[in-house]
């Protein structure tokens, strides 16, 4: 980030000289932001998005912030230092470079926050993009992450209200919210419809990293049998072409008959089908995206029985491949 933005974001508000010298929190949100129900705090829409439907700003520091939640999506990024927070009654803290996305009606609250620690909050108002959002886009694509959000008990947003994302090594998401923040501060013709462009690109990344930035975090509480069905997880999400059981077996070091009852002992399904629900969403994936023919998508994904493949695609997707192709090329027109 430009060194004079960050020198920007870094100076003292009125309200931290204030928490600084006395210790002691200030809500830095007027009577109209907030609504109180049963003792907690709502920050609500109204305050926020008068003006503009993305409102970004720098936590205040010096004070813990109290319990709250919000009727909006909100992105918590640590540009600077770390912060501990307690969300949903779970205690994290959020280093450098690492997000935490905060559902809505997501309770949290803050410690203290130090003056080299600069936590970014980006809230937006569309609340399309939320947990369950994030998560079924790239269930779609992954069967480990499934599994790591079902062994965590993380699958659907009635469960979590919140995602934390190591994501202080990916270099793209941190030049992404850099901009992001620096067309917000350095406000010029245009900046408002950059960040709109910004956010998905923000996002599509995130779910294509998921893996890698929620596998350490979701893995801690894991029992060893969690941890090898994940292993199996991501051997037949990469070599779901030509993976067979044996095969599979082999690769982690245990016999055919233990890893087939395994597999279907802790994700109720056998391996073939795991194979099959993989090979399903690569191919669906190629006949709505590219004009590969059908015949050679079906050869691509290792199905040597097209039979077979049309009889198990109608029962996963409820119609066939010509459905989603056909789907794809009228929507190519528009």
């Amino acid at each position: 980030m430009d060194s004079s933005l960050l020198n920007t974001i870094s100076q003292l508000s009125t309200i931290e000289k204030r928490q600084q010298s006395g210790m002691a929190f200030i809500m830095d949100i007027p009577q109209s932001g907030i609504l109180r129900l049963n003792n907690e705090i709502e920050l609500i829409n109204d305050y926020f998005f008068k003006h503009k439907d993305i409102f970004i700003n720098r936590h205040n520091r010096f004070a813990d912030y109290p319990a709250h939640k919000h009727e909006f999506v909100e992105l918590n990024y640590m540009l600077k230092g770390s912060c501990q927070q307690v969300v949903d009654g779970h205690e994290l803290t959020l280093h450098e470079g690492e997000l935490l996305l905060l559902d809505v009606g997501c309770t949290h609250s803050l410690k203290a926050c130090g003056e080299n620690d600069l936590l970014m909050n980006i809230v937006f108002k569309n609340q399309a993009i939320n947990i369950d959002w994030l998560t079924t886009m790239h269930k779609q694509n992954s069967p480990a992450f499934k599994f790591l959000l079902n062994a965590s008990g993380k699958t659907s947003c009635n469960q979590t209200k919140y995602l934390h994302f190591e994501s202080s090594h990916i270099t793209h998401i941190q030049f992404v919210l850099s901009r992001i923040i620096h067309e917000y501060y350095l406000e010029t013709d245009y900046s408002t419809r950059i960040i709109h462009m910004y956010l998905p690109i923000l996002f599509t990344e995130l779910i294509r990293k998921c893996d890698s930035m929620l596998s350490h975090s979701l893995t801690k509480e894991l029992s060893v049998n969690d941890e090898l069905m994940l292993s199996i997880l991501k051997l037949i999400e990469t070599d779901y072409q030509t993976l067979t059981l044996k095969q599979l077996a082999s690769k982690i070091g245990y016999n055919t008959n233990y890893t087939g009852n395994l597999i279907k002992k802790i994700t109720g399904l056998t391996f073939t089908q795991l194979l099959n629900e993989r090979r399903l969403i690569v191919a669906h994936h190629l006949i709505a995206t590219t004009d590969l023919p059908i015949n050679a998508i079906i050869e691509t994904i290792g199905c040597s029985n097209k039979t077979y493949f049309y009889k198990i695609y109608k029962e996963h997707f409820h119609h066939f491949p010509s459905h989603a192709r056909k789907k794809q090329q009228d929507t190519s027109y528009i």
